[in-house]
């Protein structure tokens, strides 16, 4: 089985989506082979993150937990979006759902099999030989997150180090311990200048009690919306992008 790393926050907002589609970029990159999951069923994202419009995807892993489709079906290789080729480092995505109407209806009728995602997971790693497979949750504790985290080897909390990120991430944290996931890990998000990953890290180990994966920092092209898609593969050099490489290699390393 490949290692399963799922990215998680209290609450929205935070860069969450955009850091799990640039992370599995990232070590694609350094040759592992990854899959993206978007478990956030109930507002999915993770395939504008990575910069697939919803025009071009027919199907998605909703699709696949009410029974309509098998998993082959909602597999998507980005590997050619992405401008990975030749060697070993692959990206593929299973999006969430990219039929609006296909939230409603599954979710107003109690259709969810949520146990059917660790089953997903584990078909996708042997049919793409996978090496990693990041899971991107809905934000909050609900069904989708709380089965995203038992599954996992590593948890991520994703969080802003401000007073909201330390109000409820917390709580993610402690989650991930007690569900006994054997790296529960907190990435800082959007932090702001001056902020030293010194500082950061006394406060992933007294607020969190969990060590610090790494700290993006605020991006304004990314508040701008300037771009859309990999912003890693756009910006190489950025600072976000120099940042998230770290947590990549920490990652690679928890593997080994």
């Amino acid at each position: 089985m490949p290692m399963i790393v799922t990215v998680h926050s209290w609450g929205g907002g935070v860069g969450k989506t955009t850091a799990v589609a640039n992370l599995g970029y990232l070590l694609a990159r350094l040759g592992l082979r990854v899959g993206l999951v978007d478990a956030g069923l109930q507002a999915p994202g993770l395939h504008l993150a990575c910069g697939v419009p919803d025009g071009q995807l027919r199907r998605g892993i909703t699709g696949y937990l009410v029974g309509e489709c098998g998993l082959d079906d909602i597999l998507y290789d980005l590997g050619p979006l992405a401008g990975l080729g030749g060697g070993r480092g692959a990206l593929h995505l299973a999006p969430g759902v990219v039929d609006m109407g296909a939230i409603a209806r599954p979710a107003l009728a109690g259709q969810y099999d949520t146990g059917l995602l660790h089953e997903g997971i584990r078909q996708m790693a042997v049919a793409l030989d996978l090496d990693a497979v990041l899971v991107d949750t809905h934000s909050g504790v609900n069904h989708e997150a709380v089965h995203a985290l038992a599954i996992a080897d590593v948890c991520l909390t994703a969080a802003r180090p401000d007073t909201r990120g330390l109000s409820g991430g917390p709580l993610m944290a402690t989650i991930s311990r007690r569900l006994s996931v054997p790296f529960a890990l907190v990435l800082f998000t959007m932090v702001p200048p001056g902020m030293t990953n010194t500082a950061l890290t006394g406060i992933a180990l007294r607020r969190y009690e969990s060590p610090m994966a790494g700290a993006l920092p605020w991006a304004a092209e990314l508040a701008r919306g300037d771009h859309t898609g990999l912003f890693a593969a756009a910006f190489p050099e950025h600072p976000f992008t120099v940042a998230l490489h770290d947590v990549a290699n920490l990652l690679a390393g928890l593997r080994t």
